[in-house]
């Protein structure tokens, strides 16, 4: 009851890029678990975390801003081929694919957190009147 509650507050009062991040873990937890769940023929439990983790990426492709092509094109096809990937895995039971999008979201996580820190250490240099709103590609 605690760690709902920790969390939800956590959620409440996160920003936009730290709820990103937030996703991110989440997919890739849920990912972690399938493929112990998998590589233990608990395939029915692997089947759930693998939907938990696609409706995230999901939910992450929705939220897109798409008036930001460059960038949200681009993350657009990314999640939607981690979905199909997801999807065949699944179906298919080969943690291998499990693997590769735990890469590809890991990659992503890492760069949104290197973002994170951009305001932060622009505020340290000479750039602190920097406009970052560019990489606000989620709406």
């Amino acid at each position: 009851m605690v760690k709902g509650a920790y969390l939800e507050n956590k959620i409440k009062t996160a920003s936009p890029l730290e709820l990103v991040i937030m996703a991110y873990e989440g997919s890739i937890n849920f990912l972690q678990e399938a493929k112990k769940n998998m590589n233990s023929r608990e395939y029915h439990k692997a089947g759930l975390l693998i939907v938990k983790a696609r409706k995230i990426i999901q939910e992450l492709r929705r939220s897109l801003d798409m008036d930001i092509e460059a960038i949200s094109g681009n993350l657009f096809m990314l999640y939607q081929a981690m979905d199909a990937l997801l999807l065949r895995a699944g179906t298919g039971k080969d943690t291998l694919l499990i693997d590769r999008v735990v890469k590809m979201l890991s990659s992503l996580k890492e760069g949104w957190e290197g973002i994170s820190n951009l305001p932060a250490a622009a505020a340290r240099s000479n750039n602190a009147g920097a406009d970052y709103s560019y990489l606000n590609v989620y709406k």
